[in-house]
């Protein structure tokens, strides 16, 4: 099995390296919007091949829906199946809220038949592109297979709980792999 170091010096496999990797690409975004990059000198002297992206970025700053995004897919769709099963009480944890969060949800999965899997179903569509944005409003998750659908709409207000919620998963992910480096 081949490793990694990553830049903490944590040895990681290349499982290991995906979660770290992911991780810490969004840190690195949600610190820059604490930091108002977008309102700084160094942003104003950059250069962007389209003028209309800057202008953009201005407007929306860096918490803007590609953000949602890009977090949804690099904390939910890439190492979701390496964290899963190690990871199982924080999933459902997050599980319960989504149940109590999304509404107008309409399931066909047979397997939903006793319980909703809405980390299963967001993450597949994330993976699928189908969300969609009501402004201001909703994040629209669709989910199909074989003749079977999902449609369940998350509010706006509650994104950043689940980022959070994934963030923290990451965390316990990345502390566990220190851990083991060390007493190794």
């Amino acid at each position: 099995m081949s490793t990694t170091n990553s830049p903490n010096g944590i040895e990681l496999d290349q499982e290991g390296n995906l979660v770290f990797q992911s991780y810490f690409i969004i840190d690195l975004l949600l610190n820059l919007r604490r930091n108002d990059f977008i309102n700084s000198d160094y942003f104003d002297k950059m250069a962007y091949e389209f003028p209309l992206i800057k202008d953009q970025l201005k407007k929306t700053n860096i918490d803007n829906q590609g953000m949602v995004l890009i977090t949804l897919y690099a904390m939910l769709v890439i190492p979701k199946e390496i964290m899963q099963n190690n990871f199982l009480a924080e999933f459902e944890a997050i599980n319960l809220k989504l149940r109590s969060y999304c509404q107008n949800t309409q399931t066909t999965y047979k397997s939903d038949s006793s319980r909703i899997d809405f980390i299963k179903h967001l993450r597949n569509a994330v993976a699928h592109g189908r969300i969609s944005f009501e402004p201001n409003q909703y994040l629209k998750f669709e989910d199909q297979l074989n003749n079977q659908t999902f449609v369940s709409e998350l509010p706006l207000a509650k994104i950043s709980e689940l980022i959070n919620d994934l963030r923290e998963i990451h965390k316990k992910y990345i502390s566990n792999k220190n851990a083991i480096q060390q007493t190794a």
